[in-house]
């Protein structure tokens, strides 16, 4: 064995034994093999990937007695990417149960309060002034597809946006807003090319697409009195005012998906009219919003429509977002759902008439069914107005 390898293994064996060494400390530290396997799955993936501690008025009414990771990190509940560990199980169970809140009358003024709450009007410059540019040009089916940048000074960022037009002239426009996990580009894959085929043209915008990332980035825009929330919805109505889309089009329609949903009820309330605002998935129920304990834990601290009547910015509800909507609404969302919780949520404000045929004037909420097949049909049907062919209710707005 010549020097140099010996050299090698004697300095392999001394590495292996510092790491060795390392990896007891670490483990005695952290109480690695004192702890449930899947705290520590916990604490491990919270590390990267986690929620900010949970707010008022959840947490002042939660027993957080044997939430280790309270004790450790000031987070609870925390969840593994698997399974609920025994306390968190408890913690959840809890949040479930809590009473939803009685409800308050309509918000006064509440287009003004949700502008200044979400930074609607501090953002600069306005449509007039924007400045678009196209970035990229290719083909995309029969269509063209220009992809463009926003470019905005307050906050100092660029918003895609990817808009395909079909070669004959359209007089349908579909605006498309995507979940987190996703982008516009995707979007415009996957529901876009269907409405292409159907002779609508297709906008599709990148907006928020990792939470923990959006976190980030929204903190630093909030220094500058803008929103995430205010953000998407303005960049959406300035485009339409800078390309004219109403005068080029005969019918727009806007389709939210997710957090898109939730950004589309917004732009019902702070934009000009769209004929059409599609919301789907937004106000879904948490304990079936995802299969994973830590996303499902993600939604509720974001403090979505669901968890209570006043998450959103200016103390607003859905309900507020529904009454006050300038453009005509559909929901899409589970029956069971929908029938229960999102009934009690906007009653008495509402009529709910079993009939989506009873909707010409108000909001229809769409029940979306269990088949995938039946489910991939639904935003065609949706988009072509043929109610015969879903189930549904439709919301009127009572009488003061």
């Amino acid at each position: 064995m010549s020097v140099g390898t010996r050299v090698a293994m004697l300095a392999l064996t001394i590495g292996l034994i510092c790491v060795s060494a390392l990896a007891g400390f670490i483990a005695s530290k952290y109480e690695v093999f004192e702890r449930d396997p899947r705290e520590f799955i916990s604490r491990v993936v919270l590390k990267f990937d986690g929620p900010e501690p949970l707010l008022s008025p959840y947490r002042s009414r939660l027993s957080l007695d044997g939430c280790q990771c309270a004790a450790s990190w000031r987070i609870c509940p925390c969840g593994s990417t698997t399974t609920l560990p025994p306390y968190e199980q408890e913690i959840w169970s809890q949040v479930l149960a809590l009473p939803m809140p009685d409800a308050p009358p309509l918000a006064p003024s509440v287009r003004t309060r949700l502008s200044d709450a979400v930074g609607y009007d501090s953002i600069l410059p306005d449509a007039s002034n924007l400045r678009i540019e196209t970035f990229a040009t290719r083909p995309f089916g029969d269509a063209t597809l220009e992809s463009l940048h926003l470019h905005y000074e307050r906050p100092k960022t660029r918003v895609v946006a990817h808009f395909a037009k079909r070669t004959a002239r359209s007089e349908k426009l579909l605006i498309l807003l995507h979940d987190t996990g996703s982008n516009g580009e995707r979007m415009l894959m996957e529901t876009g090319r269907p409405s292409l085929r159907e002779g609508f043209d297709v906008v599709a915008f990148d907006v928020t697409s990792n939470t923990t990332l959006m976190g980030i980035v929204n903190a630093a825009w909030q220094l500058q009195g803008v929103h995430a929330a205010g953000l998407w919805p303005r960049a959406v109505c300035d485009f339409a005012k800078k390309h004219q889309l109403r005068q080029q089009y005969k019918r727009i329609v806007v389709y939210g998906e997710g957090d898109g949903a939730r950004y589309a009820g917004y732009l019902a309330n702070l934009c000009e009219a769209f004929d059409t605002i599609i919301l789907e998935g937004g106000d879904s129920d948490p304990s079936a919003d995802y299969p994973s304990p830590l996303k499902r834990v993600h939604r509720l601290f974001l403090g979505y429509w669901h968890d209570h009547l006043t998450a959103f910015p200016a103390r607003t509800s859905i309900r507020d977002i529904l009454a006050n909507s300038r453009s005509r609404l559909v929901l899409i969302g589970d029956a069971e759902d929908y029938r229960h919780r999102l009934r009690e949520l906007v009653e008495p404000a509402y009529d709910w008439r079993p009939s989506l045929a009873a909707g010409a004037t108000g909001t229809r909420l769409v029940f979306r069914p269990e088949a995938v097949r039946q489910r991939e049909r639904l935003l065609g049907a949706v988009l072509a107005e043929d109610w015969d062919a879903l189930e549904g209710a439709s919301l009127h707005r009572r009488l003061p």
